[in-house]
């Protein structure tokens, strides 16, 4: 496979499943290391064995800032900056109708597919800038 992420730094949300797994995998087979951002504590541990060196997990639910501010800094911290940031976490949001608003779930979407993803750029901008510049890519 092509060493086409050699020296690059990502963050992947939601990466212990689904599109965030396939995308860590592709990353680290072509040489990238990556702090596997997710909820799912023991999945993210087995991937820290599964890929020693390449992979650390970070306790992160982007719903709290301050989650995804660590699993950043934990990037910069412990690989040295970082250059990609993948915000993928997400999942299916309130699916009531206009004549059954349910205003909560409609918040908890919000946050979860909206405002997550305008922290996370807010807290990888400056170490995407020390490095001279890097990528956001967003799972819509």
């Amino acid at each position: 496979m092509s060493n086409q992420l050699t020296g690059k730094i990502a963050v992947i949300t939601g990466a212990a499943s689904g599109i965030g797994l396939a995308n860590l995998r592709l990353f680290v087979e072509r040489g990238g290391r990556v702090v596997a951002a997710a909820v799912q504590e023991d999945m993210g541990r087995t991937l820290e064995s599964d890929f020693p060196g390449a992979v650390i997990f970070a306790r992160c639910d982007v719903t709290v800032p301050q989650q995804i501010k660590s699993a950043i800094e934990l990037a910069a911290n412990r690989f040295g900056g970082l250059d990609i940031l993948f915000s993928n976490a997400g999942r299916g949001g309130s699916t009531s109708g206009v004549e059954d608003w349910d205003l909560e779930g409609w918040d908890e979407t919000q946050t979860l597919l909206l405002r997550s993803v305008a922290a996370s750029a807010a807290s990888a901008t400056p170490h995407m800038k020390a490095r001279g510049g890097g990528s956001i890519i967003n799972t819509a």
